[in-house]
């Protein structure tokens, strides 16, 4: 039931309801709006602006067609100057001149400033010299606010150099000096006090085989070092900065790839530091020395045998040689397991003695890694897989062997520690999304500069890493 109240009250509810939809199909016609208005200033001659503390404003336009204002300003402020050269007070007038700043845009309007500077001559030693508002830059044709604004449109994570460039009015090269200054400013000193594992490994930077080394934290993936070339002259300064500092000590482990020059230098430096063998490069290198070289033997055959094989096998040469590289690749537990690979290219695999033999010792090759629970087996599993590699009568799959002998202590250690270079592996990924985004880097400095802001956060690895084990 509904008493009388309510009744009224929803007759009031669809009166008002009535009232204001009468007016729904109406036209409002549109309204002049000045550039002034809509950006919600207000400029008069003569007059001091806000915007511009000790100046007022002799003269402005506006150019609604290219979103730009220009204002002509003239200092209200008289003060004394003296000589920088030998503090002469004796200084007479020479001449006036206008110089244009870049301000920060005003909602879609670029804003320009004029300033009329004056030029003045020592009596004593003859030198000449301007005055420099207040408002302005030291060093750049724009002002304070303005530099303050680049500052803060920088910080955004989607900005970029040409974004800021383009919304200011202000050139591509200020805007990148300016944020390269502050970069360096922010990254000349990298905190290595608590760092205990580094994770080592190369970028490319360039064409024709020149690279960069990059060194990161591998508890916290905050990047401390980013190093053009891969030799160790090219490492030794910062590991030198390391002894200086007293933090090589601490360091207590290593993960690299079998670059020869990694080794050398983390033993010589950090006396302390057990060297990683990383899995991800020994199985990339097992992969295209030996796995590769049976399967480009294969291909071959199958390319002499291309009219008997069309018989049996419904696929082209070409077919057969770009399907087969990424099956012997997964492994022989994946090729087995995986039913998305063709029927007819697992039969190619399982039917060839070698690479069948090769994709098995592959496997075993990776178990190293993940499958061992103590010093002990780790050193028998490795020893056991390289004298079945030099048993195999494969000679390339020998030949991997006996280098790989080598390594084993390193590979000894991986297990044993749990530290790899899956998150530097990473990090290289998006160093190429950087370096692609910006069409390439003609400024090394402000490429590294770039990657030590994109890897500054501190973010905790997952990596089962044991700080009490001994070698």
């Amino acid at each position: 039931s509904i008493t009388t109240k309510e009744i009224t009250m929803l007759k009031d509810r669809r009166h008002i309801l009535l009232k204001d939809n009468q007016y729904s199909n109406t036209l409002v016609e549109p309204i002049e709006i000045t550039p002034l208005e809509s950006l919600g200033i207000s400029i008069t001659k003569g007059e001091a602006v806000g915007l511009f503390p000790g100046f007022i404003v002799r003269n402005y336009s506006i150019d609604a067609e290219h979103k730009r204002i220009r204002i002509f300003l003239k200092s209200t402020e008289s003060e004394r100057h003296s000589c920088p050269i030998c503090s002469g007070e004796k200084v007479h007038i020479h001449a006036y001149r206008d110089v244009w700043y870049k301000d920060s845009p005003i909602g879609d309007y670029k804003v320009e400033i004029c300033i009329t500077v004056t030029r003045y001559i020592c009596y004593s030693c003859r030198y000449g010299f301007s005055d420099r508002p207040k408002i302005v830059h030291p060093y750049y044709r724009l002002t304070k606010r303005a530099y303050s604004y680049i500052l803060n449109m920088l910080q955004s994570e989607d900005a970029t150099v040409s974004k800021v460039s383009k919304l200011t009015g202000i050139s591509w090269q200020t805007v990148k000096d300016i944020e390269k200054a502050v970069l360096r400013k922010r990254f000349a000193d990298v905190d290595t006090s608590q760092v205990r594992y580094i994770a080592m490994d190369e970028i490319s930077i360039k064409k024709r085989h020149t690279y960069a080394t990059l060194i990161i934290d591998a508890q916290t993936q905050v990047l401390l070092a980013a190093i053009e070339g891969r030799t160790q002259a090219d490492l030794a300064p910062f590991f030198e900065m390391l002894q200086e500092r007293g933090h090589a000590q601490n360091i207590k482990g290593a993960t690299m790839d079998a670059n020869a020059g990694f080794n050398t230098i983390v033993k010589q430096y950090c006396p302390n530091a057990v060297i990683v063998l990383d899995q991800f490069h020994v199985i990339q290198n097992y992969n295209n020395q030996v796995i590769d070289a049976e399967r480009i033997k294969l291909q071959e055959d199958i390319s002499k045998r291309a009219e008997e094989l069309s018989l049996s096998v419904n696929k082209t040469p070409k077919q057969i040689s770009m399907g087969l590289k990424w099956a012997v690749f997964t492994g022989y537990d994946r090729l087995l397991k995986n039913n998305e690979i063709d029927h007819e290219l697992k039969e190619l695999v399982l039917n060839n003695q070698t690479l069948s033999k090769v994709c098995i010792m592959g496997d075993c090759l990776r178990r190293l890694w993940t499958k061992v629970r103590s010093k002990t087996q780790a050193a028998y599993s490795a020893v056991n897989w390289c004298k079945m590699a030099e048993e195999s009568g494969i000679e390339s799959l020998a030949d991997f062997g006996r280098r790989f002998r080598s390594h084993l202590p390193d590979v000894i250690h991986a297990s044993l520690t749990g530290l790899n270079t899956s998150i530097l592996e990473g990090m290289n990924n998006r160093c190429k999304v950087i370096k692609r985004m910006a069409y390439g880097f003609r400024d090394m400095e402000y490429y590294f500069l770039k990657l030590f802001q994109a890897f500054s956060n501190v973010r905790q690895s997952k990596l089962r890493l044991s700080g009490n084990f001994k070698i």
